[in-house]
């Protein structure tokens, strides 16, 4: 719990940072952008853009650049309803109506098919009505068609600049306030920012000082346990030690005992693993000292004092025994045991004191035939 409190400082910490960093870029930059994002804002709001605004548009294009022909199909359409007198479906119509009106005055049952006649009438009258509203909007002023291309080329233009739609240009110009804002009022968000910092960086420490002090006491264990494995598997006097340093870091460290520190993801700590084997000689970096026979036995002592905890399922030991017999083959071989009950566990051995602490045996022979050797 402690480390996962101190990651999420240790996360809004370097996004702080960052966020500083970009405000306190060089003040002419800054000012430069400024000058870019009021042009762009100003560029959009003076277009007054609505969204679904260029789909009207370009169908209110297209009628227009129609309109001749569809000004023609109103007035045929009007003609053949109502404007010719002699074969126009209005005159036809109220012919017929009167015709049934008579012959319903002689037969009763020819009123029906009258009746029905003057419904058609009526829905005939609505239609001429729209119709005629259709043709009088219908005008041929070019004006019109002028304001729309215009219109349709600013957005274009505007499309190329900030976005492929109407919707995405909106979206860039309230983008562009919103970092408008910031840079403006870039000063007072730095001042909240620092404020920020030092807070983070206090919880920082607290965090990271638990932390070192329960690896510190862990490593204390840990040294004790692998020293005294290391004795009973032959390597009496060798001494295993966990050494911490931290880094320094002038510029964007945290304050530790005195020091600016450069803090990391998971902690203060740079942690590293001192060893000696013999007696007398001080230690020094694992990697630099150590043998591979005493790499083998001091794996072996760190995986049996951590075999309750270590996640690795297979442990691998390649001639584990180099150097070794008696007392501290039985010791190795019990050790390799007690981590067989949690892993599994190979180990390529010359010493029957090992072998025998094994479940399952495989010989390796080597043979000569024929000139070949398998």
């Amino acid at each position: 719990p402690i480390r996962t409190e101190y990651c999420r400082a240790y996360s809004r910490r370097l996004e702080v940072l960052a966020e500083m960093q970009n405000l306190r870029r060089d003040k002419s930059q800054r000012s430069r952008e400024i000058d870019l994002l009021s042009y762009q804002i100003t560029e959009i709001d003076n277009a007054e853009l609505k969204p679904g605004e260029e789909g009207s548009l370009r169908q209110e294009h297209r009628v227009l650049q129609s309109l001749r022909k569809l000004i023609g199909i109103a007035q045929e359409a009007l003609n053949l309803l109502y404007h010719d007198e002699g074969n126009a479906a209005y005159v036809h119509l109220t012919k017929s109506i009167s015709l049934l009106e008579h012959a319903s005055s002689i037969d009763p049952k020819a009123a029906e098919a009258g009746q029905a006649l003057e419904q058609v009438l009526f829905c005939l009258e609505v239609a001429l009505d729209l119709l005629r509203d259709y043709e009088r909007n219908l005008s041929l002023d070019p004006s019109n068609l002028e304001l729309i291309e215009a219109r349709l080329d600013l957005i274009e233009k505007l499309k190329t600049k900030y976005g492929n739609s109407i919707e995405r240009i909106i979206e860039f110009g309230n983008a562009a306030k919103t970092r408008l804002d910031r840079l403006l009022r870039a000063d007072e968000i730095l001042s909240g920012f620092e404020k920020e910092l030092a807070k983070t960086g206090k919880d920082m420490v607290l965090l990271g000082e638990k932390l070192t002090a329960i690896r510190r006491e862990t490593a204390l264990n840990m040294e004790k346990s692998i020293t005294r494995t290391l004795e009973e598997l032959n390597m009496p006097g060798a001494r295993f030690n966990v050494v911490f340093e931290y880094q320094e870091d002038l510029e964007d460290g945290v304050e530790v005992a005195g020091r600016r520190i450069r803090p990391f993801a998971d902690g203060f700590d740079k942690v590293g693993f001192d060893f000696s084997a013999n007696p007398g000689e001080p230690p020094l970096p694992l990697n630099r000292v150590a043998s591979g026979g005493e790499l083998s036995r001091l794996m072996l002592a760190i995986k049996s004092c951590m075999g309750e905890v270590d996640a690795v399922p297979t442990l691998i030991f390649d001639e584990i025994d180099a150097g070794v017999g008696g007392k501290a083959g039985q010791a190795i071989g019990e050790k390799l045991w007690q981590l067989g009950r949690n892993h599994q566990v190979l180990c390529v051995t010359h010493l029957a004191s090992i072998a025998s602490m094994a479940d399952t045996h495989y010989v390796v022979a080597k043979a000569g035939k024929e000139g070949r050797t398998f």
